[in-house]
């Protein structure tokens, strides 16, 4: 009987995954299950500058103790979570998978925008290893795979999200709406936030059956609460929201 200690990371990050009681600790389904329905393009690059996941990019900020609303984390009725990409092909259809990277450490994008060429908005959702996010922007900034963004007559520049942050705000209207952030800059505004949370019971059942050399005080002590973080980031172009992405990660 295998020890917690020698169980490969990919098994452990099947317990970091979101904790929704309908998916458990199921590793990619997800993300397998919508690759073999749309088309799949595997890019080896880093060229997303918008991905929160990216390596380039830094978001060291200082972490406030808050809980964030779910509406902040909606947009076009699709909640940020595992269960994301469903939601989205179910809402607006199918549309090109993109993967960055390594299994175990890349990511997954999901890519929709506004029919109109001048102008246009972007929504895109993204899975990485323990973490999930959504974007809303509006920029001309290239990308590699920017080409397989399936256009919507949903996606606008008057598209929200559950709480109301749309394109376009001043900056103290996004700031009125979400609340006390990590950092204030001239351009840009910085929400990082997490909150400590019980496991569901049903959670820590399926982690004994993953991890089965774990006694009911050692799964409880190991994984009877977890680290919920939220972290948020807002810019601005002429004093106006230009850009946003909520990205939630759960981990123990």
């Amino acid at each position: 009987m295998e020890s917690p200690a020698s169980i490969p990371n990919r098994r452990l990050r099947s317990c970091f995954r979101s904790f929704s009681l309908a998916a458990a600790l199921l590793l990619s389904i997800p993300v397998l299950v919508l690759a073999a329905q749309a088309a799949h393009y595997n890019l080896q690059d880093a060229s997303d500058w918008w991905s929160v996941l990216n390596e380039n990019f830094s978001r060291t900020v200082l972490k406030l103790r808050l809980p964030t609303p779910s509406e902040d984390l909606r947009i076009l009725g699709v909640s940020v979570g595992e269960n994301q990409f469903h939601e989205l092909a179910e809402r607006l259809g199918e549309a090109p998978v993109v993967t960055r990277g390594e299994p175990d450490t890349g990511r997954t994008q999901v890519c929709y925008m506004s029919p109109e060429e001048n102008d246009r908005v972007y929504v895109a959702f993204e899975e990485g290893p323990i973490s999930h996010a959504l974007y809303l922007f509006r920029s001309r900034r290239p990308w590699a795979g920017s080409e397989h963004c399936a256009a919507t007559k949903e996606v606008s520049a008057t598209l929200a999200t559950g709480s109301g942050v749309h394109l376009g705000l001043s900056r103290r209207e996004v700031l009125a709406i979400l609340g006390q952030p990590s950092l204030v800059e001239e351009d840009r505004v910085v929400y990082n936030r997490g909150t400590l949370e019980r496991t569901p019971a049903d959670q820590l059942q399926q982690i004994r059956k993953q991890l089965p050399g774990l006694s009911a005080q050692q799964a409880e002590e190991l994984y009877g609460s977890f680290n919920h973080t939220v972290y948020m980031e807002a810019r601005f172009l002429d004093r106006k929201l230009s850009y946003l992405a909520v990205a939630e990660m759960s981990q123990f």
